[in-house]
C-alpha cells in the first residue's frame, strides 16, 4: 500500500476539531477555548465536530466509541474540512477503531 503525505495547510484551511477519548474541555474549558482562539489567530477556520460541540461526557470519555467515531467521520467526510486536531487522546482512543471506515479515511 502506498503512504499517503498529507499537503500542508494553510491560513485560510479549516480545521476539524473532535474527542477521540476524554472530554477534557469539560474539565478544563479555559485551556479548550484558548486552543481553539489560538488556532484562529493563526489564520486557521475551526469547525468543532458536533460530540464536542455539545460537550459531550460520558464520565471518563466523550462519549461511546461508536459517537466518538461518528464525530471523527463526519469531518473526514465534510469536504471544507482540510485537516484535524484533536482535543486530546488516550488509550480510550483505540476503541475507534473498529467504527472507522479507513477507505473514505485514505480517500479523503
Amino acid at each position: 500500500m502506498k503512504i499517503l503525505k498529507p499537503h500542508a495547510l494553510k491560513p485560510g484551511a479549516t480545521l476539524g476539531i473532535f474527542t477521540p477519548s476524554s472530554p477534557a474541555y469539560i474539565w478544563n474549558e479555559g485551556l479548550f477555548a484558548n486552543g481553539i482562539q489560538n488556532l484562529k489567530k493563526l489564520g486557521f477556520q475551526v469547525k468543532v465536530g458536533g460530540l464536542t460541540q455539545r460537550r459531550n461526557s460520558q464520565g471518563y470519555r466523550s462519549g461511546t466509541a461508536q459517537d466518538r467515531a461518528n464525530e471523527f467521520m463526519e469531518l473526514i467526510e465534510d469536504p471544507k474540512v482540510d485537516g484535524l486536531i484533536s482535543t486530546i487522546g488516550d488509550m480510550n482512543s483505540s476503541s475507534l477503531i473498529p467504527f472507522l471506515n479507513f477507505d473514505k479515511i485514505r480517500n479523503s
